[in-house]
């Protein structure tokens, strides 16, 4: 009885042995991670001849679920967004605690995890909320091991869990969604025609894939013109803006077409500041009559009309986040068509650049093209001066 640091498949791993018990902790395979090891291992050999280790059996030490869970989360509330923030609140009082309640999480094992999710699952609760309760959950115990206040992880193999969850649930594979060209177009068109004042931000979500949060959140100050690039900084969502889901900025390039109807959108807010006196023009690209910042559950409820007359058309009642994946749908369908030769049945010239050239002379058409062949010879076979000065034709 007793703990001992060994190397075993490559990494040191501290072994427990107590009341025909054995409990593994892998550390690393590092000389640091042996010294880890050892020091665990003489830490749990104290603990065990003080009486104040256990793995089986409630008393001293004892880490409760409940207690854990609302110690982790008001220790890093202030690292969640509102929307996490609001979702763990959520997990924890309605499915966490009401389960598990005051049960020593050194107790736990893989098939308390499996009668949660039956548990869950009796509920109605789908596969997407069980894993965020088993991520939370998981998250705690992570802290916990790195605290030396549990041996191992009751929860480390939550991912092979959901997935035999999501497949022994599903009838068939599926897809993620995405609306075609003829489909995006019917749908753009349709806003334009009913809801004019939100049929800019349709197509910005199609022509970027921006998520809804970041349309939402865009100012002015936010698009280059110039560069023809927008850079996203912050999101907007229903508890608030924040950073975008990634945590960090990006840019992403706009279109000929986009950068024409943001610029005219531009234009429309200059003369919505004029006719109503403000002071400036409202920063957020995407605002209401009065110059805020929409609400993004209004922007839903105006997608979901245009979304139901567009259905009359044929297309499907697919999400507004399905706009992009639409986009990088469409976008991957025309890098594939470039890649295949796009216009293949097309006559093409001649490969050869002599005869296209030639072939450019006798037209005369196309000019900046002419041009630019012309270029592309004298830089492969020198100045033509110099060739005839050389005697070369």
């Amino acid at each position: 009885m007793g703990a001992k640091a060994k190397l075993i498949k490559g990494s040191w791993t501290v072994v427990v042995h107590y009341k025909r018990h054995r409990q593994m902790r892998a550390i690393g395979p590092t000389a640091e991670d042996r010294r880890r090891a050892e020091s665990l291992a003489r830490k749990v050999n104290a603990s065990i001849e003080l009486g104040s280790f256990g793995l089986g059996k409630r008393g001293e030490g004892t880490v409760h679920c409940d207690r854990e869970l609302d110690r982790w989360f008001e220790g890093y509330m202030p690292t969640f967004k509102p929307t996490t923030r609001k979702l763990y609140a959520g997990v924890i009082e309605n499915h966490l605690k009401p389960h598990y309640g005051d049960r020593d999480l050194r107790e736990l094992r893989e098939i308390d995890m499996l009668d949660f999710v039956a548990a869950m699952q009796a509920k109605g609760l789908g596969p997407k909320a069980i894993e965020n309760s088993l991520s939370c959950l998981r998250r705690v115990c992570t802290l916990l091991v790195a605290d030396e206040r549990l041996l191992r992880n009751p929860v480390a193999n939550m991912g092979a869990i959901i997935r035999q969850v999501r497949n022994a649930s599903a009838t068939e594979t599926t897809e993620r969604e995405a609306w075609n060209r003829k489909e995006a177009r019917t749908l753009i068109a349709v806003a334009r025609e009913s809801e004019p004042g939100f049929a800019p931000f349709l197509e910005l979500l199609f022509a970027t894939g921006l998520r809804k949060g970041e349309g939402l959140g865009l100012k002015w100050a936010d698009i280059d013109f110039d560069q023809r690039v927008i850079t996203i900084r912050r999101s907007s969502t229903s508890a608030g803006v924040s950073t975008p889901k990634s945590g960090r900025a990006r840019r992403v390039p706009m279109t000929q077409s986009l950068a024409e109807l943001l610029f005219d959108l531009l234009g429309d807010r200059q003369r919505q500041r004029i006719e109503n006196g403000w002071r400036e023009t409202p920063e957020w690209v995407f605002c209401t009559s009065n110059g805020t910042g929409f609400n993004p559950r209004n922007i839903q409820r105006t997608f979901d009309r245009v979304r139901r007359r567009a259905q009359k058309r044929g297309v499907r009642p697919l999400s507004m986040h399905s706009a992009r994946h639409s986009w990088a749908h469409l976008g991957a369908a025309s890098r594939k068509e470039r890649e295949m030769g796009g216009r293949s049945s097309r006559s093409r010239r001649p490969d050869d650049d002599a005869s296209r050239v030639r072939a450019c002379h006798a037209g005369r058409r196309n000019r900046p093209v002419i041009r630019r062949i012309i270029r592309r010879q004298t830089a492969i076979y020198g100045d033509r001066r110099n060739r005839r000065a050389n005697g070369r034709t």
